[in-house]
């Protein structure tokens, strides 16, 4: 036997024993030490629906649904307040006056249970109310 074909068996063990130790790439998990990266676990994400320039978003907790509130549109930021109700649930928010909503600002999250429809409504103040949009999701 050569030294060369001594050194490629050597090489073909190394590279063999570097494989079988080596960490998996991004730091992926096996399921049973065989080399089988498991799934990446789904975060779900809230539903939502658009009405004119008001969004709603809905997640379900386990116990129930909450719900928030944004302004989906660049172009209709407003002075007032939003109403949000459901099954188990009716607020405003804020809760007390009202606020310049801007766009993409969330409402905070406000928790009902129960099934059926939740909606958000947006109230602009000019010299009058005027509704900003009205989604509703099923709950």
């Amino acid at each position: 036997m050569s030294f060369k074909s001594v050194m490629a068996g050597v090489a073909v063990m190394a590279t063999t024993a570097a494989m079988s130790i080596a960490p998996q790439a991004h730091g992926a998990q096996t399921a049973a030490g065989n080399g089988d990266v498991l799934p990446a676990v789904q975060v779900p994400q809230p539903d939502s629906r658009v009405d004119r320039g008001i969004r709603i978003f809905r997640e379900y907790t386990g116990t129930g649904y909450k719900i928030w509130a944004e302004v989906a549109d660049r172009h209709s930021a407003f002075y007032g307040h939003f109403h949000l109700w459901g099954p188990g649930l009716d607020v405003n928010a804020p809760a007390h006056g009202e606020a310049f909503w801007k766009f993409e600002q969330d409402t905070s999250e406000y928790h009902g249970s129960g099934n059926g429809w939740a909606c958000a409504e947006g109230w602009r103040w000019t010299d009058r109310w005027e509704s900003m949009g009205r989604p509703c999701i099923p709950v």
